[in-house]
């Protein structure tokens, strides 16, 4: 259970520090625009389901890139479906979003 070492890959050390140097430098493209807040998703989707149910195209996007809010929307109601707090179910190629009403998980 040691610690790798960088020593044993000849070149990797440095070919790690000339990366991380020119990621720096040049910025990451890849990086996201915007933090991905899931609290604020799940507040908002439960403000709009009530104690009813929306179909997930229904569910207003929290910010103006319909493409990551809908990917962040989708994200959190998958980890709302594992605390049990909705439940999801596929309607062709929608997917219909339920309040869980079970008090023991309320």
């Amino acid at each position: 259970m040691e610690g790798p070492c960088l020593e044993c890959i000849p070149g990797l050390s440095d070919a790690l520090n000339e990366f991380i140097k020119a990621e720096m430098a040049g910025g990451n493209e890849f990086a996201p625009k915007s933090r991905f807040r899931m609290d604020d998703y799940r507040n908002h989707i439960l403000s709009i389901l009530g104690l009813g149910s929306r179909q997930f195209s229904d569910i207003s996007p929290l910010m103006d890139d319909c493409r990551r809010d809908k990917i962040w929307r989708f994200i959190t109601l998958i980890f709302m479906a594992q605390d049990r707090e909705v439940e999801l179910t596929q309607y062709g190629t929608d997917i219909l979003v339920g309040r869980v009403s079970d008090e023991a998980y309320v």
